[in-house]
C-alpha cells in the first residue's frame, strides 16, 4: 500500500488544539493496512473524525492510497 498525505492531515487539531500527528498516522496505516485501501481509507478518516471532533480545521485534509497489483508476464 502507498499512502501520500498533505500536512492537513498531520495538522489537524482538537479541541485542545494539539496536532493528529505522524505517530497517529502511522498507527493507522499499520493498523487498517492490511485490508487494502478501502480498509485504509476508512481507518484512516474515522480515526480523524474522532480525534478532531467537531473542531473547525484550517487546512485541508487529503490523503490518497494505493495498492499496487499483480502484474501478469514480464516487464
Amino acid at each position: 500500500v502507498f499512502v501520500v498525505y498533505t500536512d492537513g492531515v498531520t495538522e489537524a487539531l482538537d479541541q485542545r488544539r494539539e496536532q493528529f500527528g505522524e505517530a497517529r498516522v502511522e498507527d493507522a496505516i499499520r493498523s487498517c493496512g492490511g485490508g487494502g485501501p478501502a480498509a485504509l481509507k476508512a481507518g484512516l478518516a474515522a480515526r480523524l473524525e474522532a480525534f478532531a471532533g467537531r473542531e473547525p480545521q484550517a487546512d485541508d485534509i487529503t490523503f490518497v492510497i494505493a495498492q499496487r497489483t499483480a502484474m501478469g508476464g514480464t516487464v
